[in-house]
């Protein structure tokens, strides 16, 4: 648990380390992009049109010299028109950089102002060659003409000036935004790679860890899983060992072919309804395995997907042979291997409410062997054993379903409790079992009503047996046997109890 804690803090580490970072790198790029913008909008084209309207200046200056050194009419009007272009282009762009300059609106306001000015100079030419005084002309352009257009670039260089630093300042702040990017994300991939290292190396030793559990659980644990169609997926080889079956014969197969083959069918049904309703399931499991009987406890647990959808099943054993052998030997019945008294009076009360649970009815058989004490002052104690050993494995292979119980109650007397389906089934089985000691013709020459063994019987059917108490029913069909023994013996008695 402190592992995979350890593991956990090291991945959000690394999350939130990269989403600090990424926000420091995204903030510091998008100043690189801003200042990129600025040197776009403002120095960039501040400083080409600034070029661009000196351009135009000096070449409204040359054009000028065209007007003053015009022969003719058409070279005079083409020249003007030359001059006049140059002045609209410049005052063009006069307007650009008014919208994009980002330093004092004065100088812009001073270098318009310069070049308005110079309209004047320009008619006052223009106006002197019209009236062929050409020399003022000239004179005017060469002087106050050429003075003012040196006027003209020096307003201008003002803006060019300022638009340069400009882009000086952008560039050298972009410089130092891509450098401090530079550092950050180099933090990021050093820390990253450490901590993803540190990372790495606890899941390589959970892993290992992982590993090594998940080998001692194969190597010492009885598991099985089993999918949502009860086929078996896979086994640890503890079980493989314990049942003595290589895992490619299991796995592939139905648990119901492999765990359950001796289990009562009902008992299976009730697992299955369990497991299929998404609860947990335990019982006791009893298997064969090299001809020796084995009892093993299931666990059987659902399993999950990440949608809470069943995907499958798990089944952990545990070999309780041991247990059960000692738990046997206290509720059995040394000389005839049924059950004991003390079983009896434990179980009778589990099945009453076992019988009310499934609304099912129980019956009670109480049989008492006939004038067994002369049987052993006649043929001896021993083979008064072997007699009672007799109708005991008679009374066993009578009773093998699950919810069968066989008991020896007393010297010569035996019981039997059983989920039943009905008063006549019970009643035609109670007189089977009478038949049957009948028919094993043990000798016995002092017995009053026959040649051989004989037995009375008593057997009730009680539709809702858990309305009554144990003590009652033991009573009511005991009596059924007094009754058995007083109509003469060797016969049954029987009723169904309906309250």
């Amino acid at each position: 648990m402190k592992k995979n804690h350890s593991i956990i803090i090291s991945f959000a580490s690394i999350i939130v380390f990269w989403i600090i970072g990424s926000i420091f790198a995204y903030q510091h790029i998008l100043n690189i992009s801003q200042s990129m913008d600025k040197i776009y909008a403002h120095p960039f084209i501040v400083s080409n049109t600034a070029r661009q309207i000196i351009a135009d200046i000096t070449a409204m200056h040359r054009h000028m010299k065209d007007v003053v050194l015009a022969e003719n009419q058409p070279q005079l009007l083409t020249a003007i028109r030359l001059v006049d272009i140059r002045e609209q282009s410049a005052l063009q762009k006069f307007e650009i950089i008014r919208q994009r300059y980002l330093g004092n609106k004065q100088d812009i306001q001073e270098s318009y102002n310069s070049f308005m000015a110079w309209q004047p100079i320009r008619q006052e030419v223009i106006d002197l060659i019209q009236n062929n005084n050409k020399k003022q002309a000239a004179n005017i352009t060469k002087e106050k003409g050429a003075e003012h257009v040196e006027l003209l670039h020096q307003k201008i260089n003002i803006l060019l000036n300022y638009a340069n630093n400009k882009a000086s300042e952008f560039q050298e702040y972009k410089n130092r935004e891509l450098f401090y990017t530079a550092i950050i994300l180099c933090l990021m991939v050093f820390f990253a790679t450490i901590v993803s290292f540190y990372f790495v190396y606890k899941f390589i030793k959970t892993s290992k860890a992982s590993s090594r559990y998940m080998h001692l659980i194969d190597q010492n644990i009885m598991a099985a899983y089993f999918d949502a169609d009860f086929v078996i997926k896979d086994i640890t080889q503890e079980l493989s060992r314990s049942f003595d079956i290589p895992k490619k014969q299991i796995i592939g197969t139905s648990n119901s072919t492999f765990f359950f083959d001796n289990t009562d069918n009902n008992v299976y049904l009730n697992m299955k309804k369990t497991i299929e309703s998404g609860s947990c399931w335990s019982g006791d499991l009893q298997k064969k395995i090299n001809n020796e009987k084995r009892w093993f406890d299931i666990q059987i647990t659902p399993e999950f997907d990440s949608n809470y959808q069943k995907k499958g099943y798990t089944i952990i054993l545990s070999d309780i042979t041991d247990k059960k052998q000692i738990e046997e030997v206290s509720i059995t019945d040394i000389l005839t291997r049924l059950y004991n008294r003390n079983y009896f009076e434990l179980i009778l009360p589990k099945e009453i409410n076992r019988a009310a649970r499934e609304g099912k009815a129980l019956s009670l058989i109480i049989m008492d062997i006939d004038f067994f004490k002369q049987y052993n002052d006649t043929y001896g104690h021993l083979q008064g054993d072997v007699a009672l050993k007799a109708v005991a494995n008679l009374i066993l292979q009578k009773t093998q379903r699950s919810y069968d119980y066989a008991f020896r109650i007393g010297g010569e007397e035996f019981a039997i409790l059983f989920i039943c389906d009905g008063y006549e089934r019970s009643s035609h089985f109670a007189e089977e079992l009478r038949q049957g000691i009948d028919k094993l013709a043990i000798p016995h020459k002092t017995s009053n009503i026959a040649d051989h063994l004989t037995a009375s019987i008593g057997m009730a059917c009680f539709k809702t047996p858990s309305n009554h108490t144990r003590d009652e029913m033991f009573k009511l069909v005991d009596d059924l046997l007094y009754q058995a023994k007083e109509s003469g013996r060797n016969q049954l008695c029987s009723t169904e109890v309906n309250f």
